[in-house]
This record gives C-alpha cells, structure tokens and sequence, in this order.
C-alpha cells in the first residue's frame, strides 16, 4: 500500500443548510472548491447527535455499547448519581492510539472528550471537558507552557461558554470565540511544522457554539420581535463559518499531494420548536412520585409563584425580565442531582435526566437503581412498552407529532457496555424538541419563544479530497462512526473486527482499492486511556464544566 498522510478538519455542528446557500454566494471558496475537486455528502450522526456520544464514535468505529459514552454524564452502579464523562469513560482504543500503537506519529487538537490526554506517539491537546489551565491537558505535559512561549496563550474549549453564562455578554462570548479559533489554528500550524506526522487532527468549534446560541436570528419570527437586535447580530453564523472556511484555506496550502484532507462535523444544526419537561410528564403519569414533604411545600408555594407571574407580566415586558425573576422564585430546586432529594423512591418507576438535552427515559429497576423497585421480566417490559407508546402519543399545541421514534436500548446498541445505555432513548420530531430535567410546577410541552438553545440535527457533513478520491463525487449512506476505519484503511493499518463502521469505498477510486484490500485484524483493542478508580475531575474542575455545558443547553 502507498504511504499516505491524512489530516482531519473537524467543524463541530457544521450543516449543509447553511453551507449550501453561502457557496452559492460565493462565501465559501475552500469548501466550495474542496466539492469540485473531490467527493462529500451528508454524514449521520449517531443517536442521540450529541457531541460526546458522535466525537467518540468518530474516534473508535465503535457503537457506544462498546465504547460506553451516551451522554456528557456517564451512569454508576448502585447509585444514582451520574458524573461528568472524561476519556477514562472511554471502555475502547481510539483512532490515534491505535496508529500511535502502529507506529504512526499523530497530532490531535481540540477534539471533545479527550481529557486527560492519552499518551501518543506524537503530541494531543485536549478539548471540550478540559477543565481548566491548571490542569494537565496536553501531551506530552510540558506541551502547554511551549505553546504559551510560542502562541503567547492557548485558551481552552470551554472559556467562552462559561463566558456567556456568567455575563450573558454575547458579543463579548463571540469575540473570544473567534480569538479561541485562531489561537487552536496556530497551535496546529505550529505542531504541523515541528514534527513528520501521519495522521493530524484538529477541531474547532466556533460554528457549533454560535449557531446554539445565534441561530434565532434566523427566524422570521423572531426578527419580527426584535428587529435591532437582529440587525446587529444576523451576520452571527456567516461570519463563524467564513473564519473556518478561511482557516481551512492556510490549512490547505500547507498539505503536499500525498495528503488525504478530510472535512466532517459531528452532527447539524436546526431550530428549537419545543421544550418537553420529561419529569413531569412522568410523574403526570403516576410513574415518578415527590415525597409528600417536597408535594405539599410546591402546594403550598404554588399559588405565590402565580400571583408574581402574573404581577410581574403585567408590570413589565422587558425581554428576559421575567424568566430572571422566575428563576429566582422557584419553591424549590428544579435542576440538577438536587432533584434526587425531591423523589419517592420507594414509589417511583421511572424517571429521565434531571438536567437538560437527554432523550432517555431510566426504569427504577429492582437489583440495579439503589431504590428500585420494578421487577426485571415481565414487568420492566411492560412498563418500556406503556411508556414508549405514551411518548409516540405526545402532541404539540397545534396537533403536531413531537416524538419521531422511542427505541428499546438494545434496538440501538449492543457490545459489553450495552447495560450502560439507558432503557429508553427517543428521537424528537426533526430533533427539534429540548428534553428539560425539571420536575416541579406543571407544564410538560412548552413552545419554544425564544427560539434558545437551536438543537443538534441528525445529519452532518463529510468532504474529502485527495489523490486517490474521486472527483465531483456525492457519498451517500456514510456515517460518522465509518471515519475511523476509513482512516485506518486510508494509512494503511489493518481493521480490528469488531469495529461497527465500514470503510467508505464509494469514494475511493477503483485502481487504488483493487491494488489495496481492506486488511481487518483478529485483536480487539481495549480501553487504554486510564483507570476508572481515579477521578479524573476535582469538585471545582466539575462545576466549572457544568458552567461550561449549561452555557451550551446541555444542563
């Protein structure tokens, strides 16, 4: 097989709805010309899109019952409790340690759910879940003060979002954003030079935080209510993906002719319709029950919180004054692990997340949940049936369907870490649905007015070019979890066999395939990135990510 080097570009919530019409004028000339020249097509994310679960897929080949991510939180046994993911959460081998292995040299920047760093045979910066500058993010350890001798600085993924949610300054959350995009380029561009490499990655993100935030921007409606404000911030996204867009160009002419380019994102972007309160339809239900303390202080509360509501709607209709004030009145907590308190265990059959973005539905099953109390059998059955039916049978307030599909975990995933999942995951209708944690007071589908957070989407992008790629090629069925043993087969390493994805062929011209097979190897690598009897977060670095990941709509 000829030697090849392969670069990745990842433009994490990268869609082809905002790409396609800023081609057409003229906007994005790399992108654009990456089209002409080589082969692209929409690439499916994983269920849910969500940017831990698709990341690590893209890393392993690997469905998440075998490598275990399913959410930012992962699920321990016997409690609970449901703590911040890091890459020790990670049950596989990734991409760049198996070439590491292969004696491959790789670079990695700013890929999610990489901290801590594994050690490579080459240098890895971590990105989103780093928690902060004082901590060990990069390899080899030593990596970050050279940067700052070189770069001046190296601001970490998570410093805008934490930004916006202390200040819910947005303009000043953009500017850093920007600044973050080009500072992570120079770090790449800097590595690129310093060593012979085989395979590089970099991802930067700017386009996913903007569009989570500056999508409503878009909307008609929402122009219509705040004009100024659109005008001044309309351009929001167009500017993100022209930065990457040209990024991508000074990335390009630094590539000789043996280097495969590869461009993905992890999943799309679209509109927020509604937001489904899943607690409380559960306990609407009958299916989660508050202790009677928790039920008669929410009485009790209730009607105060109502009269202020009302007070307040009538005082004034400043944007954003009543949430505030709202927010500041609740009975009791509404969000978080602080929500556990809340529940009767003893009485309960089910509950979801108690924090925003999760489609999941959890039975408080007998032998497993610290509490539980449904049988394993019959009844668990039962009970997935009855709730996956009442979930197909949610409607928006104009008769809308809003649940596209419910799924039984193991009609989705299946390996070793399969019993991690949980029992139910759902698809909203167009995924435009925001599942919420809350539990307290008593709307369950709320339309969405203020157009926040926009929502991940199932299909993403995929271009890529290079010498043995075909030309002006649209790749159909490809999926994110296809990358990984593309690039293995694309660099000449052969496929562990229980890899889930598939080399994408469709785009490889004929004369190199017939010339190359696709080799799989018997091994199946293990997880190697840590133990999991460490933590790999302290209680600060923990609440600085939940900072982090609210400021996205993830809690």
């Amino acid at each position: 097989m000829d030697k090849k080097r392969l670069f990745v570009f990842g433009i994490d919530g990268a869609t082809f709805d905002v790409i396609n019409p800023m081609i057409a004028e003229g906007k994005l000339p790399n992108l654009a010309r990456m089209m002409q020249i080589g082969s692209y097509g929409d690439l499916t994310s994983t269920i849910p899109p969500n940017s831990s679960v698709a990341w690590t897929s893209f890393a392993t080949g690997k469905n998440p019952g075998k490598h275990g991510i399913y959410y930012f939180r992962e699920r321990n046994a016997g409690s609970y409790e449901r703590p911040i993911i890091s890459s020790r959460s990670v049950k596989c081998e990734t991409l760049w340690k198996i070439l590491s292995e292969q004696g491959k040299r790789v670079g990695v920047i700013n890929v999610p759910v990489t901290y801590p760093p594994d050690e490579v045979n080459g240098y890895l910066i971590s990105g989103l879940l780093a928690p902060d500058k004082k901590s060990v993010f990069t390899y080899p350890p030593n990596l970050h003060l050279e940067l700052l001798k070189e770069l001046g600085d190296y601001p970490l993924d998570n410093e805008a979002e934490i930004m916006f949610r202390s200040s819910g300054d947005e303009l000043a959350a953009f500017q850093h954003l920007i600044y973050s995009t080009k500072k992570v380029m120079q770090a790449a561009f800097y590595l690129m030079g310093k060593f012979e490499w085989d395979f590089f990655m970099v991802v930067p993100t700017i386009v996913d935080r903007v569009q989570h935030i500056a999508w409503k921007y878009m909307s008609p409606e929402f122009k219509q209510k705040n004009p100024t404000l659109c005008q001044k911030f309309e351009t929001e996204i167009e500017i993100s993906y022209r930065i990457v867009d040209e990024q991508l160009g000074t990335l390009k002419a630094s590539l000789d002719d043996n280097t495969i380019l590869i461009v993905l994102s992890d999943h799309g972007f679209g509109p927020i319709t509604y937001r489904f309160f899943i607690n409380r339809w559960l306990k609407r239900l009958g299916l989660l029950k508050l202790k009677r303390s928790a039920e008669i202080k929410h009485k009790l509360l209730k009607p105060g919180k109502a009269f202020i509501k009302r007070s307040i709607a009538g005082l004034s209709r400043r944007r954003g004054l009543l949430d505030r004030i709202l927010n500041k009145t609740q009975p009791l907590p509404i969000i978080d692990e602080k929500l556990r308190t809340l529940i009767d265990w003893s009485k309960t059959r089910a509950f979801s997340s108690w924090t925003s973005g999760e489609e999941i539905v959890i039975i408080n099953l007998k032998g497993r949940e610290p509490e539980g109390i449904v049988r394993p059998g019959e009844e668990y059955e039962e009970l997935r049936d009855f709730i996956i039916k009442k979930l197909c049978q949610l409607e928006g307030d104009k008769g809308e369907k809003l649940i596209d599909r419910a799924y039984r975990r193991e009609e989705l995933y299946s390996g070793p870490y399969a019993h991690l999942a949980p029992d139910i995951q759902f698809t909203t209708n167009d995924m435009s649905v925001h599942p919420r944690g809350e539990l307290l007071d008593e709307d369950i589908v709320v339309r969405a007015n203020d157009f926040t957070p926009a929502l991940h989407r199932m299909n993403g992008i995929l271009l890529m070019e290079g010498d043995i790629i075909k030309q002006d090629f649209k790749i159909e069925e490809a999926g994110i979890i296809d990358l990984a043993p593309t690039i293995l087969y694309l660099l000449g390493i052969p496929i562990p066999n229980d890899t889930d994805g598939k080399v994408l062929t469709s785009c490889i011209k004929e004369d190199y395939l017939k010339a190359n097979p696709v080799q799989f190897s018997a091994r199946k690598f293990s997880a190697s990135g840590g133990t999991n009897d460490k933590r790999a977060y302290t209680d600060q670095e923990e609440k600085q990510l939940k900072e982090a990941l609210k400021g996205l709509g993830y809690i």
